[in-house]
């Protein structure tokens, strides 16, 4: 089943394209209009970092694509005189692009080789599966006719943002991030094709609990993150565990003196702009 592409005949979508969604995505997450229907760029890192994408984008380039571009925040902000299309798993989040989108995962990128000046992913890699993000990385880079700019949470505790589903008891990441990116040599390595023009660092500073305090405050204190739009992977209820008293007060007394303590810091995105070296195929 599927959907069929957008015509985007001169960027070369491949004749009879219909949609390919991986089983391993969860709609359950993805399909919320809560997520979506948001102006992330109210949010001044958020702009801060529309501005950096737009910085980034080399002289020259025409084309552009943004492989898991959500409700299309990052592409409505570029200057105007570019032709993109966005592309994501998600139907919910595609009705809010402005623009043309192509219903997709990752890992099926419905376009021949060398199909765009820039492939762009942001805040993609850190959700996907270990099967569908070894494909992701194929096709971004099967797609890229000259660069990738890619950005991804930089030394994300995976641990922290976590919650307890009252109903089964599954411990989650409630962004659903599955893997973390530590050093820049960690992204250069996943695009062989490509040499590493220039990197940058932005958005808050985050600081992190300790990790003795974080496992006391999360399974002696009861107290997770209760983000509404987390859904759990395992049974797909809403429902976050609520601890009482007197393990309440546990968490509370660990979170006043984790505040004494120094903290892990690490600003909140990478950012990589790579450049094509290889001649390309055939």
């Amino acid at each position: 089943m599927g959907f069929k592409a957008y015509a985007c005949a001169n960027l070369g979508v491949l004749d009879g394209a219909t949609v390919m969604i991986n089983p391993s995505d969860n709609p359950a997450l993805y399909e919320q209009d809560a997520v979506w229907n948001n102006d992330y760029l109210e949010d001044p890192f958020y702009r801060t970092k529309a501005r950096l994408i737009q910085g980034m984008i080399p002289y020259g380039v025409r084309t552009i694509i943004d492989v898991g571009c959500g409700n299309g925040a990052n592409l409505h902000a570029l200057d105007s005189g570019y032709w993109v299309v966005g592309a994501d798993r998600s139907r919910t989040a595609i009705r809010y692009l402005k623009g043309r989108p192509v219903q997709t995962s990752a890992d099926y990128l419905p376009f021949k080789d060398w199909s765009f000046d820039v492939v762009m992913s942001h805040q993609l890699l850190e959700h996907l599966p270990e099967d569908v993000f070894e494909r992701a990385v194929q096709e971004l880079t099967r797609i890229a006719s000259r660069y990738l700019l890619v950005s991804v949470p930089y030394r994300d505790r995976l641990k922290q943002p976590r919650d307890c589903c009252r109903e089964c008891e599954c411990i989650y990441n409630v962004w659903r991030h599955v893997r973390n990116f530590n050093e820049v040599a960690e992204i250069r390595r996943l695009f062989p094709a490509f040499q590493l023009r220039i990197h940058a660092f932005c958005g808050h500073e985050n600081e992190y609990m300790t990790r003795v305090g974080l496992w006391i405050r999360q399974y002696l204190g009861g107290r997770w993150e209760g983000n509404p739009n987390s859904v759990c992977p395992r049974c797909g209820s809403k429902e976050k565990y609520q601890a009482g008293f007197p393990r309440r007060a546990i968490a509370g007394i660990v979170d006043r003196l984790d505040r004494l303590m120094p903290k892990e810091k690490a600003f909140w995105w990478l950012m990589c702009l790579f450049e094509r070296t290889d001649s390309g195929p055939g």
